[in-house]
């Protein structure tokens, strides 16, 4: 009697345990305004997600506020235009099958935006392409990125990119009119 009541509390403690486990774990995003950049994922908000389909969605799917994994799972290629108040993409990498980032300037008007202190992307094992166009970015590094294969950056003179460190086997690197105070290419 008591090992069958010992082996009912235990299978109580492994299914709660799994439940908890099994909640959809919310992605933390330093920045308020990249969140509610990501929240609104549309043509207003000036962050588009795409899926394997290459359909844009919304990326809130159960519209609970909060960006889970699983949701950021769906994701293979974000386009940002960079006309926002944000300025860090931190939580980017938990988009784990991310292959592309289109990040661009809208083109409506220079700086109006904040300037983007830094892109940090590590450990994005399907990132493939990352594209930069005439966008004000401080510091851009990517790492851990075993299939990045492209990486494009145009910007005016008036723009500024101080360091860009790569490490991977990037195929493809293009960069033109970018004023780049330093840079690092690891293979």
């Amino acid at each position: 009697m008591k090992t069958q009541m010992m082996k009912t509390k235990l299978l109580l403690v492994i299914i709660a345990l799994f439940s908890l486990g099994a909640k959809s774990q919310n992605i933390n995003f330093p920045d308020a305004n990249f969140k509610a950049a990501l929240l609104g994922t549309n043509f207003n908000n000036y962050v588009i997600c795409y899926d394997h389909n290459n359909t844009n969605f919304l990326l809130d799917q159960n519209q609970d506020g909060e960006i889970q994994m699983s949701e950021a799972s769906l994701v293979k290629r974000m386009v940002f235009f960079q006309r926002s108040n944000y300025t860090t993409l931190e939580g980017i990498n938990s988009f784990v099958n991310l292959e592309t980032i289109l990040y661009e300037n809208d083109g409506s008007s220079s700086h109006i935006h904040g300037k983007i202190d830094d892109i940090n992307i590590d450990g994005l094992n399907n990132f493939k392409t990352f594209n930069l166009s005439g966008c004000d970015i401080g510091k851009i590094s990517i790492k851990n990125c075993p299939n990045l294969i492209e990486i494009k950056s145009a910007y005016t003179d008036t723009y500024n990119a101080s360091n860009f460190n790569v490490h991977g086997n990037t195929q493809e690197m293009t960069i033109d009119n970018c004023a780049i105070t330093k840079n690092s290419m690891d293979q």
